[in-house]
């Protein structure tokens, strides 16, 4: 035993002087072992797509459901958000800690280091989620950095124009398609996923449906938009079972994002909308999405508040607000208006059939059986405003509904009368954080006279 511990000390002081001679302090030590440069992919995957799902299924909703009256404020911050008095403090933290710091650090971290060692499945998730965040991104502040935005050293990344960046997410998906489809891979997900279980096939689906959603956004800017869509959903979701959704759990420290914010941290900011509640009055989804049974229901109140007045007091259904409601980030209802908005110029008839499936999975999705009266569209009753107010209540609480509005002007909300925005109408896009102005200055400057009123680039009038 002591002739191989004198073996090893020996080793050691032979590594020490001769493999660097200039080296007499162990540099790893300056490696924190709470932090470290490499994890695990089956360790950082759940922890990105669990960080992802609760960035979007908070701080990234609620105002966004504020402004689509799907919600209003009530109390605190969320009163200022119901008049549209959103600032650069109020995404500070979703932009530096929520996203850019996150998820999408990490994402970067496991797509440089999945393309080193031949991890291409591993790196056919990290592209689609990738994808994903910065679409959710750009689509909500245009014009922002990518390129740039984690590289070691740079603490200043240049901004990329909304239509470069989306270029890349196309390629960036493409990438992932042929990456997914990989026969060999050093590692794989399986059960460390926690939104498809390492399904690869639904990976593949999912990337295809999210660049069906993000060719849809540039109907107004590109003429092949629309086929883009419809060829791109040829291998989307084919049912429910597809959703690309982030399940929650019932221990504290697993609850979902709205669950903890409408009951635990900040109970009576934010109530039901009345257009929202208004639009389901006659939906048999009404007691899905409303709670008119709870205890903090006020007979004395409507169920949904007015913008900007402040008086309604209902809540959203516990399927959307227990600890165990999953996150969705795409679904196949959502799908199915894609190609129904898609194919509406050109085939009636599909986008007629493509609305009626459309809804029937939105009914489905909770147990239910979706009426004829809503399933009988054909190619001569079939609208876009149809198609938008369906998806409209299928994609509840998710940022898309304020893309969709965007491009399309439906649903027709209006405005509180004592909105803030200088024309008193809705908000196209939202303010840069405080820390870009403070430490980013140089390349913020071209955007420092951007307004909430301002619009990004696909969102053309």
């Amino acid at each position: 035993m002591k002739n191989i511990n004198v073996k090893v000390f020996l080793g050691a002081i032979s590594i020490l002087f001769f493999s660097s001679c200039e080296k007499w302090i162990d540099t790893d030590l300056n490696n924190d072992p709470n932090n470290p440069e490499k994890v695990n992919y089956n360790l950082v995957l759940p922890t990105i797509e669990a960080g992802l799902a609760y960035q979007y299924g908070g701080d990234l909703s609620r105002p966004v459901a504020i402004w689509m009256q799907q919600f209003s404020g009530v109390g605190n911050q969320p009163i200022a958000f119901d008049v549209y008095n959103f600032t650069q403090s109020d995404v500070n933290n979703v932009w530096v800690w929520g996203m850019y710091a996150g998820p999408m650090m990490d994402l970067k971290r496991m797509i440089v280091s999945a393309k080193a060692d031949g991890s291409h499945h591993y790196l056919g998730v990290a592209q689609v989620l990738m994808a994903f965040s910065v679409a959710t991104m750009t689509d909500l502040f245009g014009d922002i950095p990518f390129s740039e935005a984690w590289e070691d050293g740079n603490l200043t990344p240049k901004y990329d124009t909304q239509e470069a960046i989306y270029d890349s997410l196309f390629k960036m998906l493409d990438d992932a398609i042929v990456n997914l489809g990989q026969a060999q891979s050093l590692y794989s997900p399986s059960s460390d996923d926690i939104i498809y279980g390492g399904d690869l096939d639904k990976w593949t689906k999912a990337a295809y449906t999210l660049k069906a959603r993000l060719a849809l956004h540039l109907a107004k800017v590109k003429s092949d938009a629309y086929q883009t869509a419809l060829d791109a959903i040829a291998n989307g979701f084919a049912d429910n079972s597809d959703d690309m959704s982030v399940p929650f759990g019932t221990n504290q420290n697993e609850w979902n994002p709205a669950y903890q914010y409408f009951l635990v941290d900040r109970p009576y900011d934010i109530v039901m909308g009345a257009f929202f509640v208004e639009t389901l009055r006659s939906d048999p989804r009404f007691n899905l999405y409303v709670d008119t049974a709870g205890a903090w229901q006020d007979p004395s109140y409507g169920y949904g508040a007015n913008p900007g007045q402040a008086d309604g007091f209902a809540y959203p259904g516990s399927s959307f607000i227990s600890p165990n409601s999953s996150v969705t980030f795409i679904s196949y209802a959502e799908a199915k208006f894609v190609e129904a908005e898609a194919a509406l110029a050109t085939d009636k008839a599909r986008a007629a059939n493509a609305y009626n499936d459309a809804v029937s999975a939105a009914f489905a999705k909770y147990g239910l059986t979706a009426p004829a009266s809503l399933t009988s569209e054909t190619a001569g009753t079939i609208s876009l405003d149809k198609i938008i107010m369906q998806k409209y209540i299928a994609l509840f609480m998710n940022p898309e509904t304020f893309t969709d509005y965007r491009r399309t002007g439906f649903p027709q909300l209006t405005p509180p009368s004592n909105a803030l925005t200088l024309d008193k109408k809705m908000p196209r896009r939202w303010p840069y954080p405080t820390s870009e102005r403070l430490y980013n200055t140089k390349n913020f400057e071209p955007y420092e006279n951007t307004t909430i009123s301002t619009r990004v680039w696909w969102d053309k009038e």
